[in-house]
């Protein structure tokens, strides 16, 4: 026969095993969850990282484009001013010549002997 205190002292014994079992496991979880952890933290500065690049990317690519831009731009201006020019020069020997026709018929005369006009001499009737 087992004494009362031998009993007790099986029981206490049984749940200190059952206690580090608990714990064993406890231990087991929380380096598990600590090691998520780490694994979650390190694809997030991963993804970090990568979205860092992909805006260094992205704002590379915005200046080139807005310097394209900015050089089209100036391209097409100086274009434009040129078309310009080039046509304010047509339009001034359009009405030289006109002024000229205008002279010599009014007053008939050939192109030979009509009076020299200038160019930015008025005309006058």
């Amino acid at each position: 026969m087992v004494s009362l205190r031998e009993q007790w002292n099986e029981q206490a014994r049984e749940r200190q095993r059952e206690i580090s079992a608990r714990k064993t496991e406890t231990v087991a979880l929380l380096q598990e969850a600590n090691q998520e952890r780490v694994r979650v933290a390190q694809q997030q500065k991963a993804l970090a990282i990568e979205l860092k690049n992909q805006l260094a990317q992205f704002h590379e690519q915005l200046e080139t484009s807005v310097g394209n831009w900015r050089q089209e731009t100036q391209e097409q201006l100086i274009n434009l001013e040129e078309t310009r020019t080039a046509n304010a020069q047509q339009q001034r020997e359009a009405l030289f010549n006109f002024r000229r026709q205008l002279t010599a018929d009014v007053w008939g005369e050939t192109e030979s002997d009509s009076l020299k006009v200038e160019e930015n001499t008025p005309f006058v009737a």
